[in-house]
């Protein structure tokens, strides 16, 4: 029989960690140019509508990419003002501090994350990354800075560390995430569409109306002042404007009108105007003047107009008002004279005209 000779293999090699094959690191997506923008138009526009409910039209809203530029009126409320709007801004904010996504976000398919880890960069460091953004909005360089930036990161970005990637909700069910994009697409473009107004009306909503008599304000005017009576009348109109499915008050006017009946044939001749002046409780003033046609020198006329059976009267009318004047005070003086050349020769005035009547 013949023996075999058992074989003994050689040795392993001692082992290498150097030589083991090194995992590459994940490629990030990062966000496009294109991406961020539709992201931030869809973001200023739930901000935007939830502004104008809030606090009607000329109000500068919020946003997470603030700009220098404003449409705001120059006495309009800020938006720091509403607690619904400062509630709205402070959400957003969260959920990108939480998730890395807001509603305009989560539509764009983008998330803005901590540049080292890829996680929710937090609530203190996005709301100092809302505050960089002013530098981006220096010239809008900052903002542009991602079309060629290897990173797609704006000066604040690389400021904070925060980086905007591609990312869905990767831990929700695909139905769920669905529906959850769905809700956030039907949310902005509500916001959008809240942006444009579809038409607008006035409505009076209270009134007043006082009867005045003239006084002779100088020699020789006392057969006008004995001829003429006045009525002052004064109105609020509210403003309303619709967006969307919903009526909302934007703003409000107060006009004052006197109206003037005068003997035409004890009128002495020369250059008729009638001025009017209304004074608020806290001494501010609102002054119209406005000249009789083919009878006056003034830049604004009105057209005169004879009524009456017996004695044929001549009425014109001047106001004053506007959305300035129902700073003047719920309670207001109003004075208005008849002017010859210039000067007064009759005048009438009523203290403490108030607008005390509801218009249905």
């Amino acid at each position: 029989m013949t023996s075999i000779a058992a074989v003994t293999p050689p040795p392993a090699p001692p082992w290498d960690a150097a030589s083991e094959p090194v995992a590459s690191p994940p490629q990030v997506a990062y966000a496009s140019w294109r991406r961020r923008v539709v992201a931030t138009l869809l973001d200023d526009g739930l901000l935007g509508g939830l502004t104008w409910l809030a606090l009607g039209d000329g109000v500068d809203a919020p946003s997470l990419a603030p700009v220098f530029s404003s449409n705001a009126a120059p006495d309009a409320a800020s938006w720091w003002h509403s607690l619904w709007v400062v509630g709205g801004f402070v959400v957003l904010l969260g959920l990108q501090s939480d998730t890395g996504w807001t509603p305009g976000k989560l539509v764009a398919g983008i998330a803005v994350v901590r540049e080292r880890d890829l996680r929710p960069a937090g609530f203190l460091r996005n709301l100092a990354r809302v505050g960089a953004h002013l530098l981006d909005a220096i010239l809008m360089i900052g903002y542009l800075r991602p079309l060629w930036e290897p990173k797609r990161r704006t000066f604040a970005d690389t400021m904070l560390e925060t980086v905007v990637v591609r990312r869905r909700p990767e831990r929700l069910a695909r139905g769920w995430e669905f529906a959850l994009t769905a809700a956030a697409l039907v949310l902005c473009l509500v916001g959008a569409g809240l942006q444009t107004s579809w038409s607008g009306w006035s409505k009076d909503v209270v009134s007043g109306h006082q009867v005045c008599t003239a006084v002779a304000a100088g020699d020789g005017a006392a057969a006008v002042a004995r001829s003429a009576f006045v009525g002052l009348d004064g109105r609020e109109t509210q403003g309303v404007e619709r967006r969307l499915w919903i009526s909302h008050p934007v703003r409000t006017a107060r006009s004052y009108t006197a109206t003037w009946h005068w003997d035409e044939t004890l009128t002495a001749t020369g250059d008729l105007a009638i001025e009017t002046t209304v004074t608020g409780t806290g001494g501010g003033a609102v002054t119209g003047r406005v000249g009789i046609a083919g009878r006056s020198s003034e830049v604004t006329t009105v057209e005169a107009t004879q009524s009456g059976s017996g004695p044929v009267l001549t009425t014109a009318s001047s106001s004053v008002g506007g959305e300035q004047t129902p700073a003047l005070g719920d309670t207001v003086d109003v004075a208005t004279s008849f002017l010859v050349d210039g000067q007064p020769v009759a005048t009438c005035s009523v203290a403490g005209f108030t607008l005390d009547q509801r218009v249905p």
